[in-house]
């Protein structure tokens, strides 16, 4: 008698095999089966779900990217000289890119704990900073620091909360886009909250405070129970110095290499990370791309105001939206080619792109500082740092695996943290220099010109960081292959 061969799909992968009924032990364990395959792929169609929740987890953790609409506002109501609003810009970044403690917490506790102490973190800082601008604190800059260095370390807690829990729901083909989407909803969040605050809250700055802290809460508390990790494709963890035929520990990412079995992680521990090239040449591109966009998201209000702007009107508003969209439509794009020409184009290609085009936007603003030119400014910063951003994770997580990534990510994240401290305060006192007289204010295309003349060129440098980690990478492979 011919035996009955049955389709069997794999839960995680979403392949299928055949095998014979004859094998199974009874017609009702193979009922059994077909039951639990069943729920089980209903539940994996649940990450979409996980993924949009995810996408709003986001626009709550990039609030702090809205900083440059209200600086000015906040300069003027407690009395703050340009370097301590500056400062406060910077640390409140700080407190986002310095979270490899955060990090840490993540890979111990997960989700279900680290989203409840973001949401501490970060309705306790903003409750305070509204306090403090209502009157009913002492408000001296340091104080406010704290707080904005409290929202941060908050931020990361709800953004690797999201990032973690939907890499590992789907294949690392679609890992750009995920990435992407991610973090166009974190780039997206200042566009979001300075349109609701330009709106609504321009004459009462402690009130937007107090509407962030009640938002956040709300909609970020509804997270723990709604992202859910859910069964992916099963793999072989292994770390970097136990990958067969592994060359000076330097990590390469797995769908492009023939040979190497595409269903093995490679997971590197954060010392093994950190001793490689690889992670050198990325934080030396990140450091400087990422910085640099830190830099004019937290002071283009003032550099509108240096053009002859007033505090809160439509350019300045407009500079920040367009800033936001243009990082939204960056991290999505830049995602999706990366995905798109994986087997083409070097995913690393991405994050040397983003650096030139931060570059080529910052020359031309300094060969022609003007109130349109804001635009370009605006427009192409923000795709850049949104090419960047996206790119990161990415190649994080491909190149050092996911077993670690809270704490990994966060190392690198340290990369804009450096960066935002650099350039923030290369921007702020080379401003400075330039006020004349008494005036707490400096006025003309000069405030900015030499600033954004060294961002150019450090953008520059950042990008051959990049393309140099392509041959590098493309060597390495090489010699991989050889390998196996």
């Amino acid at each position: 008698m011919k035996e009955k061969i049955v389709d069997v799909k794999d839960l995680s992968g979403g392949y299928t095999f055949q095998r014979s009924k004859r094998n199974l032990r009874s017609e009702s364990e193979y009922e059994a089966r077909s039951w639990r395959q069943t729920l089980k792929e209903n539940l994996r169609n649940y990450r979409f779900v996980t993924l949009f929740y995810g996408f709003i987890m986001m626009l709550m953790a990039g609030t702090l990217y809205g900083f440059s609409a209200y600086a000015p506002t906040m300069k003027d109501l407690l009395g703050y000289s340009q370097t301590e609003v500056s400062l406060i810009g910077t640390f409140g970044n700080l407190g986002i890119y310095c979270a490899f403690t955060m990090g840490f917490f993540y890979d111990k506790f997960k989700h279900r704990i680290t989203i409840p102490l973001g949401i501490f973190l970060i309705g306790t800082g903003y409750l305070l900073t509204g306090l403090v601008v209502n009157g009913y604190i002492p408000g001296p800059a340091w104080l406010i620091i704290l707080f904005y260095i409290m929202v941060g370390q908050g931020s990361y807690g709800l953004n690797i909360s999201s990032l973690d829990v939907n890499i590992k729901n789907w294949d690392a083909s679609d890992r750009g886009k995920v990435t992407g989407l991610l973090a166009g909803g974190f780039g997206l969040s200042s566009g979001m909250f300075t349109l609701i605050y330009s709106e609504n809250f321009t004459e009462n700055l402690a009130w937007f405070f107090y509407f962030m802290t009640i938002t956040i809460s709300v909609v970020a508390a509804a997270g723990i129970f709604i992202l859910k990790p859910q069964p992916a494709v099963p793999k072989e963890v292994v770390s970097v110095s136990q990958t067969p035929g592994a060359l000076e520990d330097e990590p390469l990412i797995g769908e492009d290499v023939p040979s190497v079995p595409k269903m093995t992680e490679y997971n590197a521990t954060t010392f093994q990370m950190v001793k490689t090239l690889t992670f050198w040449l990325i934080y030396i591109a990140f450091l400087v791309s990422a910085g640099v966009g830190l830099m004019v998201i937290n002071n283009i209000g003032s550099v509108r105001l240096t053009l002859g702007g007033k505090k809160g009107d439509s350019l300045q508003n407009i500079s920040v939206i367009l800033l936001s969209l243009f990082s939204f439509f960056g991290r999505l794009t830049f995602g999706f080619l990366s995905d798109r020409f994986q087997k083409k184009i070097s995913r690393i290609f991405w994050l040397g792109l983003a650096d030139l085009i931060i570059a080529l936007t910052h020359l031309t603003f300094y060969i022609f500082p003007a109130e349109n030119t804001m635009y370009i400014l605006a427009a192409g910063t923000g795709l850049g740092y949104g090419g960047v951003m996206a790119s990161v994770g990415t190649l994080v997580s491909l190149l050092f695996g996911t077993l670690h990534l809270g704490t990994n990510y966060g190392v690198v994240l340290t990369a804009p943290a450096v960066g935002t401290a650099g350039f923030g305060f290369m921007a702020s006192q080379l401003y400075e220099m330039q006020i004349s007289g008494e005036n707490a204010n400096c006025y003309g295309d000069q405030c900015y010109s030499l600033t954004f003349m060294l961002t150019a060129i450090a953008n520059l440098m950042g990008g051959a960081a990049a393309f140099y980690l392509i041959v590098h990478h493309r060597r390495m492979l090489r010699k991989r292959a050889d390998q196996f």
